[in-house]
């Protein structure tokens, strides 16, 4: 059963008869974010109960076996009826899956019952490193952001399924609601971020960029607030601020396509199943589906789905412009060539030269003008001659007189300086 949030402590009674020859035995609370758990067991002797605390809020010293469930050892005697009462108080949903389990079969099947947890972290390892190679290599901000978005969504996932505490930083334990409300904060900032530099949101559709920059401020108070308020209070608004980020971005996708941003149509293909399944794990959350080991897992495969949805849109992107820059090359390249068969055919001497004070292309006329065969003696763009250089080896003077002609007078020189001059 799962009754969503909830300020209530609820308490199961489980009665157990043992016909196996199996004396001990493990139960299994398998909602991995349930805060207080105690189990109260016949006293061996006399009367009363036996009480054990644990939870995710408690520290992991507190657990019986270090797995991020929780799990209790129990001894119902055989051939014999026993009653066993639990108690859960927790800030996140109350969610009361528990399981039965021999031993030796619990940890045959551990690494089975870990396996997409498993997947999820291999495939947003993977995916990080990529994309972080990326942002290096391309020096593109769009990577970076999303490598964020996916180191955000893994911290989430193994603070909220205890693995941080149980397997990484015990002493993290106290912490918990503070990393996870955190990371909720920086997941979904950084998908804002990414889909404001992907689309090019200023450019594009500024009046919905103006809204994403209120919705990162919100996010980034609701980060801050995780230290003022508790863990139900927080969860309760990062829920539907996710599924309104989505929502809102997929339209600002659609409009960015529609308006002649091609790569955005594998991005709102990643969203769309991004928000399907982040729909999926709030509505067993709050009750309104039933919890399941597809709702369970439903904010994986969405993570998994994005980023490999987000990957994709970002090699379109870059094959997209690779092809318009290939194109204008061509253009560039072919105006180049026309105006170079103009200058060629001019009959005056036309030289170009760049900022950096050499040429980069000579006419016929040119040459015709500064060449003397019979000394060996004419231009050459190979050497890269400078203005300062070219003066010297010319000995231009000025008309009329041996006065060397001074480099500040020239009009090339003046007009690299932004002067008219001739």
């Amino acid at each position: 059963p799962s009754y969503g949030f909830s300020d209530s402590a609820y308490w199961v009674r489980l009665h157990v008869r043992n016909e196996s020859p199996t004396k001990n035995w493990l139960l299994v609370a398998n909602f991995e974010n349930m805060h207080f758990v105690d189990l109260y067991s016949p006293a061996v002797k006399g009367d009363g109960h036996e009480v054990k605390q644990t939870g995710t809020k408690r520290p992991p010293s507190t657990r019986e076996i270090p797995y991020p469930r929780l799990v209790f050892e129990l001894t119902p005697p055989n051939q014999n009826n026993q009653t066993y009462y639990l108690r859960f108080k927790n800030g996140a949903p109350m969610v009361l899956s528990l399981t039965m389990w021999e031993p030796a079969a619990f940890f045959t099947d551990s690494l089975r019952l870990r396996l997409p947890e498993i997947l999820f972290y291999g495939v947003m390892i993977a995916l990080l490193i990529y994309n972080l190679f990326l942002s290096a290599s391309l020096r593109d901000v769009t990577y970076l952001y999303l490598a964020t978005l996916l180191a955000s969504a893994a911290i989430f996932e193994v603070s909220q399924t205890s693995i941080l505490e149980i397997y990484l930083a015990p002493s993290l334990y106290q912490y918990k609601t503070q990393i996870i409300g955190l990371s909720s904060a920086a997941m979904m900032a950084s998908l804002i971020l990414f889909f404001v530099s992907f689309l090019e949101a200023k450019r594009i559709v500024p009046s919905l960029y103006r809204f994403d920059l209120l919705l990162l401020g919100f996010v980034l108070l609701l980060g801050l607030a995780t230290f003022a308020f508790n863990y139900h209070q927080i969860a309760v608004i990062l829920s539907p601020t996710i599924v309104l980020i989505v929502a809102f971005n997929m339209t600002t996708v659609i409009v960015a396509w529609r308006r002649g941003l091609q790569a955005a149509r594998f991005l709102l293909i990643a969203m769309m199943g991004l928000l399907a399944c982040i729909l999926v794990f709030i509505l067993a959350r709050m009750n309104i589906i039933p919890v399941s080991a597809v709702t369970e897992n439903a904010f994986r495969f969405g993570f998994v789905w994005m980023a490999i949805g987000s990957s994709l849109a970002l090699a379109d992107r870059i094959n997209i412009l690779q092809a318009k820059t290939a194109k204008a090359n061509r253009e560039l390249r072919d105006s180049e060539s026309r105006l170079s068969q103009t200058l060629e055919g001019l009959p005056i001497g036309v030289a170009v030269y760049g900022s950096d004070q050499t040429p980069s292309f000579i006419n016929k006329r040119t040459m015709d003008i500064l060449t003397k065969p019979d000394r060996e003696f004419g231009p050459d763009l190979s050497l890269k001659r400078t203005l300062t250089e070219a003066m010297s080896y010319y000995k231009f003077r000025v008309a009329g007189s041996d006065q060397a002609y001074p480099l500040e007078e020239f009009p090339i020189y003046r007009a690299l300086l932004g002067e008219a001059s001739s």
